[in-house]
This record gives structure tokens, sequence and C-alpha cells, in this order.
């Protein structure tokens, strides 16, 4: 018999347009721009040394080297003749282009006074790393109407940032800007500012749950390591991502891997103590790691946080009928049923207590209406298989595990409960060979040791036998049926040696 335990998968927000392109970003990337922009006052202070010397100086920005020169005047008197070169002498302060920021060394009144290089330098430079950052998903989505040029005002504004407010609007000032342009100036730095910090944590939250997004749909295609490395990258991203450590946990259970499992769970509720099915979730762990008191204990919490959880309902039933209070676990169930009608999963569950208590036929229509609601709900079909054998119908109960194993090969359940049926038809090779795939796949599983160690006996190999129950008692000490074989075994042993 196979009971299932009803997980609640926490599903992430779906990611906004404006944040589609994030979702190939790793950890990596981000920390790069967040390093780009961190760096961007050290770049600055090379480009304003490099004024006060006025010489050709590289610069390694974030985007790639940069080289300062200072012959741009040169470059327009080649250009320019007559009235016109005046002119872009005068007006004419720097240009980038490529990877050279060439600059007028002397011509440009904007540079006659000793903080002119500097204002120019930044200025251009605000051009080339504005430019850059719009190519990033950092890039300000801002709208600016009142002026005509907004490329210019965004590199103003970015230098201002940068440099000081009030050393910048010294500058501002001192090239005769109006105070409309320089209160434009000022409103654009703040919303650079505010627009940085909010990009910042908006691409972590929607960088981690594009990871997330992912590990959900590996989970649906039970693909768990995928999953798992998926919200690891997740919780790289954001460390505070409650729900990433949460489903991560689930994972790790699928996987039988419950002390990870319900660290992470631990995790999830010290963040977040109300996040949806947490509590149901870790019950489940302590429940597969056999601690039925903590898997009740949270099973309870998760219907006090919402008395309206069905699976928690179906699986505190479990916990009661490995109570062997089916009477309180049947009441579980019927409450689970009516709060979600529509679940294969807990069908199954009831089907299981109906079971327990020898009720088959109440047993085989709950597993029945399981296999019409999920067709491929493979424990379904092992369990009804094992009321079919207990109604010594082996062919059909031959028949339901075949089905089970051919939608989950990896189900150690469905080869232990054909094991059994083949035990009880006397084919004892058949059923060693399914015990032996059932342990493969599940080392810990006491009861086909126990059951294999019957078989040997069957077939009078006394030794294996004798081992194969040693095992189970190994894995399970309160096994009483191991026991029992291991003296009779051990008696039958000495008599015919």
């Amino acid at each position: 018999m196979k009971k299932l335990t009803a997980l609640i998968i926490i599903g992430c927000i779906a990611l906004s347009a404006a944040f589609a392109q994030t979702r190939q970003l790793t950890l990596d990337d981000i920390v790069r721009i967040e390093k780009a922009v961190a760096q961007t006052p050290e770049i600055l202070r090379q480009a304003w040394e490099a004024g006060r010397t006025q010489t050709d100086t590289v610069i390694d920005t974030p985007y790639g080297k940069i080289t300062i020169k200072f012959n741009l005047d040169e470059l327009i008197r080649e250009r320019y003749t007559g009235d016109e070169r005046d002119f872009k002498l005068k007006n004419r302060h720097g240009e980038m282009g490529g990877t050279e920021l060439r600059l007028n060394n002397g011509g440009s009144w904007k540079n006659e006074y000793p903080e002119g290089m500097k204002a120019t330098i930044a200025h251009e430079l605000g051009h080339y790393m504005m430019d850059r950052i719009k190519q990033t998903p950092l890039a300000p989505q801002g709208k600016y109407r009142t002026v005509e040029d907004v490329s210019e005002i965004d590199a103003d504004a970015f230098a201002m940032r940068y440099i000081g407010k009030d050393e910048y609007l010294k500058q501002l000032k001192r090239e005769s800007n109006t105070q409309d342009y320089i209160n434009v100036v000022i409103k654009r730095m703040e919303e650079i500012e505010r627009e940085e910090k909010g990009n910042f944590a908006n691409l972590r939250a929607n960088a981690a749950q594009a990871y997330a997004d992912s590990a959900i749909a590996a989970f649906g295609r039970k693909d768990y390591d995928k999953a798992i490395a998926d919200y690891t990258q997740a919780i790289r991203i954001d460390p505070k991502f409650a729900t990433a450590y949460s489903n991560r946990a689930s994972a790790y259970g699928m996987k039988g891997e419950y002390d990870k499992a319900i660290a992470d769970f631990n995790k999830a509720i010290e963040l977040n103590p109300g996040i949806t099915g947490v509590y149901n979730n870790r019950g489940i762990a302590y429940l597969d790691k056999g601690d039925i008191d903590r898997a009740m204990a949270d099973f309870n919490q998760a219907l006090r946080i919402d008395p309206n959880i069905a699976p928690a309902y179906s699986n505190r039933g479990i916990v009661y009928s490995k109570k062997n209070d089916h009477d309180r676990a049947m009441a579980d169930h019927n409450q689970a049923v009516r709060l979600d009608p529509n679940s294969a999963i807990i069908y199954t569950n009831r089907g299981y207590t109906y079971e327990e208590k020898g009720d088959h036929d109440r047993a085989m229509a709950d597993f029945n209406q399981a296999i019409r609601l999920d067709p491929n709900l493979a424990e379904a079909y092992t369990n009804r298989g094992v009321v079919y054998k207990a109604k010594d119908d082996y062919d059909r109960a031959i028949a339901d595990h075949n089905q089970a194993i051919r939608i989950n090969p990896n189900l150690a359940v469905a080869y232990f409960n054909r094991g059994i049926v083949y035990k009880a038809k006397g084919d004892f090779d058949k059923a060693i060979a399914d015990y032996n795939q059932a342990i493969r796949l599940d080392p810990n599983l006491a009861d086909a040791y126990s059951n294999r160690g019957i078989a040997y006996f069957m077939k009078k190999d006394y030794d294996r036998a004798i081992a194969d129950c040693e095992t189970a008692l190994r894995i399970n000490p309160n096994d009483d049926n191991a026991k029992t074989m291991i003296e009779i075994a051990q008696w039958m042993r000495e008599r015919f040696r």
C-alpha cells in the first residue's frame, strides 16, 4: 500500500513585460552592473586628473577602455575655416567617438577657468556612461517634455550626481545656463538616484523570480536536480526569497533528502512565518522521516493558519492512520474531499485509510475516482492493485502494478507491491526480482528486505533470508515479522545443515 503526501508548491508571480529582459541575468551579471555604477566616481576622478595634466590618458571603465585626448581644437582647425572654425573653437567643448573622448585643449571659453576641463570631461563621460547604462536593465525610463535636448540633460545630471551637486552647479552657472535648465538637471539627477535604487531591487527580485519560474517548471517535469539548481541560483541572487527556500525544500524532499528539506523549510519560516503551505510541507518531510509527532504538530499549525487547506487535512489523516486512529483519519480525509473534491491525491489517501480499516470496497471506489481524476497517478494504480490482491484477484493486481510502473518506472513501492503478488502466486524468482528493483530505487524500504527474506526462505536459502531480515531490522527495529523470520530461518538452517 502506498500513501501520498499532498505538497503545496508555491508559485511565483509572473514577470512583467518591463522586466522580461532580466530573465537571462545571472547573479554575476547583476553584481557586474552594480559594480559598474559603484566604480563611476573613481572613473570621473581619474578623468579629472587627466584634465589637470592634459596628457592623453586611458581610463578603464566597466564598459571598456576610453582614451581621453586633448586635441579637439587641432581637429577643428583642420576641418573648418573662417567664421565656422572660430564658432566651433568657441562652442565645441568635447566629443565622444568610439572609444575616444576628444577634448578642446585650449580654444574653448568653457575651459578658460581652472575647473572648466573637469566639467567638460564629466559632461562628455556622462554621455558615454548614460548610453552604456541604457543598454542594461538599469536604463532610466523617465519622460522629459520640458526641454529639447534630453541627452544633454542626462549627461549633466549624471555628472552632477557623481561630482557633487554644489560643485557641478557652479560649473553650470559659469556656463551661463538658464535657471530653468539647471532646475531640470537637478530634477533629473534626483530621478536617476531614485530609479537606480529601485532598479537594483527590481533587478535582483525579477532575476531571482525568473530562476524560480524555471524551477517550478522543472519540478513539474520531476526534474528535481534542475529545480534545486534553479532555486539555489534564485537564493544566491535574493537571499531573503522565502518562497525559493520553501520550494527548494520540497524538491529535496522528493529526492528523500529530508534533513536538507527541513533546514530549508526552517529558513523559509524564519523569513516569512506566514508563507503559504510551508508548515504542511515541512510536516511531510517529518512524516517521511518517520517523526510523526512533529509532522502532526506542523499539520496542526498549517490548519491554524488556514483552516481551509485541504492537503493539510489529508496529510494529518495519514498521521492519524499511522497512530491507528482510523476514525480521526477518516474525518480528516472527508474534510479534505469536501474542500477539494477534484484532488486525485486526496481520494488516494482516503482509499489508503479505508484499506487500513479493511473496507476494500470503499477503498476500491476511492482509487477508481482518483484514476478518473488523474489517469497518470501511478500511486492510485498500485494502491488499487493492493486491493485486488486482497480480493485474491492476482491478475488484475499485477496489471495495475504494471500500469503504475509504466507511468513511473522509479516508483519503488509499485515493484514492492507487485513482488508481494508474485510471492502470493508462488513465483518467488519474480518476487525476488521485484524486491531487488524496489531496494535499488529505495535502499531504506525495510519491508522490501523482509519480504525478500521470506521469498528466500521459501526457496530454502536460509542464509540470504536471515541477512535480509537483519537488514530490515536495522532500518526498522520494530519489524516483528523480520524478528520471527530470523528465528525460524536460523532453526531451519541448523536442522538441515
